[in-house]
């Protein structure tokens, strides 16, 4: 897999690292990327055995950013404390997941984006790209990629 090379910006207000240093300090590590041919299958075994012992994989992204499978068996193998996750590789998750029988594991069904707030804001920016291409102007927000779970 290809990964975008990310660089410091000396104007940021966090600390730049490299991503295997990131993984190896994080407590909590939560994934929230768009699903796209260099974020499928991002975070694996490799990953997951970088971040430290007992500590918890959030993913708000899409199911298969993380490799499902080498994340339970870090949760069994008690590599991963616990798991909090809104989106699986295939929706709605299966009843014989071994997700389901992991005690520190924290499933809901994707609809963590769902709030009024969100939704009026997506009908805020799509307003505001159409009015803005209808009078000649170049849209406020492309999607450039997309890739189908």
């Amino acid at each position: 897999m290809r990964r975008r090379v990310h660089r410091a910006r000396p104007d940021a207000s966090a600390r730049y690292l490299p991503l295997d240093d990131l993984l190896a300090e994080s407590d909590v590590l939560v994934v929230a990327v768009p699903l796209t041919a260099q974020t499928r299958g991002m975070v694996g075994s490799r990953e997951l055995g970088l971040l430290p012992p007992d500590s918890v994989v959030v993913n708000v992204a899409r199911g298969p950013v993380i490799d499902e499978t080498a994340l339970t068996e870090a949760l069994r193998s008690g590599r991963v404390g616990g798991a909090a996750l809104d989106v699986f590789d295939s929706e709605p998750l299966a009843p014989d997941s071994p997700l389901r029988s992991l005690d520190r594991v924290l499933l809901s069904p994707h609809v963590a984006g769902g709030s009024d707030t969100s939704r009026r804001r997506i009908c805020d920016m799509t307003a505001r790209n159409v009015a803005r291409v209808s009078s000649g102007l170049p849209p406020l927000w492309v999607l450039t990629e997309t890739v189908s779970s």
